[in-house]
């Protein structure tokens, strides 16, 4: 009896008497061969590739757009991905997305972080918060300053029983291992001044080294100090009076378009901010003439409250106009270089001496003489008690030495008119104690030349320009230098990554795996 079989995948019919040669020829090197040279084979292989690409970056694309998975269950939206997506695959099911490819997704982007930041200098930013289901979330990025580009990486988004220094080193340590971190480039711990983190920074110092820089944040500093006034409080209020009020807000403008006669535009009170320190300062110009006008806002206040909260607004635009600015800068997106963090708080530091001493304004000193004996040394303790809790925290600050060391190397003054002290200074800061002494001191003459050289043209002297200048003859001194120069002076990028947190984790997303919640944090956070 003959018996045909036949194999599809190389177009080909068998014929043979015994199954036992049929499937000796299936088992055979040269069918393997056929089978591998297949058209039909590669082709097939294309597809399901393909497939799995565009399901894979599918999935990707709608986590960085923080897109929940759940909407591909919409018919209309299925139908547009099934229509306009290339390769021809089908709309996977959200089931399968989460089982199959979420866990790929992962593990690409644990390995691209890896490769970004190997062998990288790494600074440490990190903090705490309660999501709205009442989970402790500590958040932890990894901040390379050397990168080109100011990127971050969200390394940890980890569930805590308790936030104490205990449970946040070992988040901290958990993430170092899992990005294979070396400890010897691990440069700085940036976080609060809450004494949780000042022990957990004492934890790690124990196990990476005591090279480590613990770094507080002076944008948080900066809003403690801002908190001395009671001004702070009263504009919250006020602020909450417009809020959501229609009708109010419209009798407010007619109020100031009357009483301004068409001289200065009407302007809203400023609306809230929960999620930026010091956002008051910006309201101060619409205090002022609420304040003077008395209007029915501050009724609940007496006349002598409304002055000293006037003597207040006039201390503030008169005498804190640095902290304002300074904040600003600390608060916003980019990051300060390290060595102009400390002239900027030496200028406020003075400013505020001055105020303590009893130094004032005519304005300010006017606004206070309207006010009795009693009142008048109350609102001059103010001003008194936000002097010296900056005194205090500068004194405190744990990262001093090293900002000022900063200071006397980078400085532009410091590099055109050195005494040969700041050399020294160099080679004991962090990475330039591997390189020759010999080298340190003949390549910080050539940036002191180029700085020379930049003044006889009559440009501004800037560090940055002036090591770029040097990087292709000087690299690995211009590398150290890089380094040090973007030392993280705040923490305000793990503060947007914890607003970030709620607009992923919402109330309709409350029962993401941990897991997830992480990845999708980190995919989204920009």
């Amino acid at each position: 009896m003959e018996i045909q079989y036949s194999v599809s995948s190389v177009n080909a019919v068998c014929r043979g008497k015994k199954k036992d040669s049929i499937e000796k020829h299936v088992t055979s090197v040269k069918h393997a061969l056929k089978k591998n040279n297949s058209v039909d084979q590669r082709i097939q292989t294309s597809l399901v590739s393909v497939a799995n690409s565009t399901k894979s970056r599918k999935l990707d694309t709608f986590a960085k757009a923080n897109i929940p998975l759940e909407k591909l269950e919409n018919s209309a939206l299925r139908e547009w991905i099934n229509e306009f997506t290339h390769g021809g695959c089908d709309a996977a099911c959200v089931k399968t997305l989460r089982e199959k490819y979420v866990p790929e997704i992962a593990t690409e982007y644990v390995s691209s972080t890896i490769a970004a930041l190997e062998g990288k200098t790494i600074h440490i930013l990190c903090d705490e918060t309660t999501d709205r289901v009442g989970h402790c979330v500590f958040v932890v990025i990894l901040y390379p300053p050397e990168c080109t580009e100011e990127k971050l990486f969200v390394v940890s988004a980890t569930y805590l029983d308790a936030c104490n220094a205990t449970s946040c080193s070992r988040a901290v340590s958990d993430a170092i291992k899992k990005y294979n971190i070396s400890f010897d480039n691990i440069l700085g711990f940036v976080s609060d001044s809450a004494r949780s983190m000042t022990l957990c920074f004492e934890t790690l110092k124990v196990v990476v080294g005591d090279h480590l820089l613990h770094v507080q944040y002076w944008a948080h500093t900066l809003n403690l100090l801002g908190n001395s006034w009671t001004l702070n409080k009263v504009i919250t209020v006020v602020k909450s009076a417009f809020l959501n009020t229609r009708k109010r807000k419209s009798r407010y403008l007619n109020y100031l378009e009357d009483k301004r006669a068409g001289k200065k535009p009407a302007k809203l009170f400023p609306a809230p901010m929960l999620t930026r320190w010091d956002s008051w300062f910006s309201a101060l110009p619409e205090m002022l003439e609420i304040c003077n006008s008395g209007i029915n806002y501050l009724s609940h206040l007496t006349n002598k409250q409304v002055c000293s909260l006037d003597a207040q607004a006039i201390f503030v635009k008169e005498h804190a106009q640095d902290l304002v600015q300074l904040a600003t800068v600390l608060e916003g997106s980019k990051y300060m270089t390290s060595h102009r963090l400390y002239p900027k708080l030496d200028t406020l530091n003075t400013a505020m001496e001055e105020v303590e001493q009893g130094k004032l304004l005519p304005k300010t000193r006017a606004a206070l003489s309207e006010l009795n004996a009693m009142e008048k040394a109350s609102t001059e303790n103010i001003f008194r008690k936000a002097a010296y809790k900056l005194t205090k925290l500068k004194t405190a600050d744990p990262a001093k030495v090293h900002f000022q060391g900063l200071v006397k190397v980078f400085s532009p003054t410091m590099i055109l008119f050195n005494s040969g002290e700041e050399e020294a200074g160099l080679k004991n800061l962090p990475g330039f104690s591997e390189l020759p002494q010999t080298d340190i001191s003949r390549e910080y003459k050539e940036i002191k030349r180029l700085a020379e050289l930049r003044i006889k043209k009559g440009e501004k002297v800037e560090v940055e320009g002036i090591l770029h200048s040097a990087s292709a003859e000087y690299p690995e001194s211009v590398k150290c230098c890089s380094r040090l120069l973007w030392t993280a002076t705040n923490n305000v990028d793990s503060e947007r990554l914890l607003s970030h947190y709620n607009n992923v984790v919402t109330d309709r997303r409350t029962k993401l795996k941990e897991s997830n919640v992480e990845l999708l944090v980190a995919l989204s956070f920009r």
